[in-house]
Order: structure tokens, then C-alpha cells, then sequence
């Protein structure tokens, strides 16, 4: 199995199809490690552009089999109504992630305690607007980067102007006003396409989709490479279902942009619980249970052995996580 290392990084291309910096609530997800070298944190990017390596065409059995595993909430999915947070938050606060700013004077730590607009800036120098102007100005890059910056820290990290402005950062009484352009570019991307008739799984609103097409796009582009692949969605909200049901619809070839797989189809079987049980001091064991009633339980090798098994047709499942210590 292709060795996994876990992380949490959402980020949107120029077309609203790429994931971002994942959601506050959620647990990290495994991110598959073929991938390209992560680029120079000292080289900024103009646009934040994340662009998935090329696949060349093998036999399902020469590569180790792929495991997926995808955070739901800001991840595949804009928006987090267990967290109380809208489409229009979750876009906001996805782009406040990868501002960056930086103190006037100082140490980066300055700048995750300042709460005085006027002693910081951004990255790049270039001041923070007054909240409520209306000035015409490029936006500073945005920066998708797991590294930061030397003295910069990403706006939405300074926790009284996370407080403040995070949901709102790019409206007209917000600093981040001046990535407005952004969002609205990130919204019309991810608007349903207009005169056909859509499938009302795949939107919550009747306006945008509810999952992103890139996860589509990345699942048939895999599936048509040949590549022995499962996936995996982890939640910690009340989304599970809901998701489900828009990767069946997509699966099942409704989708109006996407080509289906239909192994991928998540049913009633495809819906697990997952539970961290409490052992002591120390976290315990993690087991998945059917979230049928009567679902049979597997203990973590066993969801192992199922995720791992070689030579079927790609297949997905959805997870609803839990912590037993958390009380919840």
C-alpha cells in the first residue's frame, strides 16, 4: 500500500477545482505521498494553482494500490453545517487561510497576537486596506504553502482577527476586501451549469454543487489509468449521507460535466461510524461499526485488510468519526 503522511491543505485553482486548507473541526486526512515535490517556500505563487501530476497508463497490479483518504468540510465539500458555517463562509475563510501577513515591525509572533490593523501588512509589503475602504488594488499573492513565510503568518492564524473578519474576510468591511475579485471568480466556478436539468443530489442550495468536480475528475482519471485505488471520507460533521448520495449520482452518470464509475457508488453499506475509544491516559483503539442498524463492527486491522484488498473494482466508503474521550 502506498505509505501515507498525514496532513490538511485546501486550496482552490483559478477554476475552483482543487482542494484547500481543510476545516477546523476535522481530523487531518492522509494525503498519498506520489505526488510532485512541494514547492520553495521562498518563491511566492501568483495564483494559488495546484495541479495534479500527470498519470501514465499502467497495469492495475504494477503500482501499489492507492487508499484515499479526503476530509469532507472545506476539503471536497464548500461549506460545514455542523460547524455553522455557509457556503459563503467556508469560501471566505478558505481564502483568509492562505493570506499572509506580517508585522511592521517585529517577529512573526508579533503578528499572531496584533490586533491594530495598522501595525501590520501584508507578505509582501504592500498595506493592509482600511476596513471599509473601496481602493482599486492587485491583491497580494495568495501563498498554498505548508511552509510560511520567514516572519509571516497566515491571517486567519492571529486568533482575534480570525474572530473578526475570518467568515467576512473578503467583504467591504473586511482588510481581505481586496481578494473580492477572488471569491467571486471561486463562486461562479463552482455555480451548477445552467439550461439542463441537474440530478438535486449533487447541490444543497440549487445553485452550486455540493462536492467539488475535481474529486470527479481525480477519480476517473485514476479509474481510466488503471490504477488499483479505494477511497476513503472521513467526517466529524452530519454530512455523510448527504455526500453519499452525490458521488452515487455522479457514479451512476448524472453528472454534467464528469464521466461516472459505477463501483463507486457509496449505498447503505458504504456508510461506517467511527469511534476512538478511551483507553486510560492514552487514546484507544479505533474501530468503524455499519451505520445500519445491526452494522457489523471492524476493529482497525480488519478495516485495514478490507481498504487494502487488491484486484476489485474501485470502491468508496464515508466514515462519520467520533473521540470517546471528547464526551461527544
Amino acid at each position: 500500500t502506498a505509505s501515507c503522511r498525514m496532513q490538511k491543505h485546501t486550496v482552490f485553482n483559478e477554476t475552483g477545482r482543487a482542494m484547500g486548507r481543510g476545516s477546523d473541526s476535522s481530523v487531518p486526512a492522509p494525503v498519498i505521498t506520489e505526488q510532485p515535490p512541494e514547492a520553495d517556500a521562498s518563491v511566492p505563487t501568483a495564483a494559488p494553482a495546484v495541479l495534479p501530476p500527470a498519470i501514465d497508463a499502467a497495469p492495475a497490479d504494477a503500482r501499489a494500490k492507492l487508499i484515499l483518504h479526503f476530509d469532507v468540510n472545506e476539503t471536497i465539500m464548500v461549506g460545514d453545517p455542523a460547524g455553522g458555517d455557509s457556503f459563503e463562509d467556508c469560501l471566505n475563510k478558505i481564502i483568509c487561510k492562505s493570506a499572509f501577513i506580517r508585522a511592521k515591525s517585529g517577529p512573526a509572533s508579533d503578528a499572531l497576537s496584533e490586533d491594530d490593523l495598522g501595525k501590520l501588512e501584508w507578505w509582501d509589503g504592500s498595506p493592509l486596506a482600511e476596513v471599509g475602504a473601496t481602493e482599486d488594488r492587485e491583491a497580494p499573492a495568495l501563498l498554498p504553502l505548508f511552509d510560511w513565510p520567514e516572519g509571516c503568518v497566515p491571517f486567519y492564524k492571529n486568533p482575534k482577527l480570525k474572530k473578526a473578519y475570518a467568515k467576512i474576510f473578503t467583504n467591504a468591511n473586511s482588510p481581505g476586501a481586496v481578494y473580492r475579485p477572488l471569491f467571486e471568480q471561486l463562486e461562479r466556478a463552482l455555480r451548477l451549469p445552467t439550461g439542463d436539468e441537474i440530478d438535486s443530489r449533487f447541490s444543497r442550495d440549487g445553485e452550486h454543487y455540493l462536492v467539488l468536480p475535481a474529486l470527479f475528475e481525480t477519480l476517473h482519471t485514476l479509474h481510466t489509468a488503471g490504477r488499483d485505488f479505494c477511497l476513503v471520507l472521513r467526517t466529524f460533521g452530519s454530512d455523510a449521507a448527504d455526500v453519499a448520495a452525490a458521488i452515487s449520482a455522479w457514479a451512476e452518470g448524472k453528472h454534467p460535466t464528469v464521466a461516472g464509475v459505477s463501483s463507486l457508488a457509496i449505498h447503505a453499506a458504504g456508510l461506517w461510524q467511527g469511534r476512538y475509544e478511551a483507553a486510560g491516559e492514552a487514546r484507544g483503539e479505533y474501530r468503524v461499526r455499519g451505520a445500519e442498524a445491526g452494522g457489523r463492527e471492524l476493529h482497525e486491522t480488519e478495516a485495514l485488510e478490507m481498504f487494502e484488498a487488491r484486484g476489485a473494482a474501485p470502491s468508496a466508503l464515508i466514515c462519520t468519526d467520533d473521540y470517546g474521550w471528547g464526551g461527544s
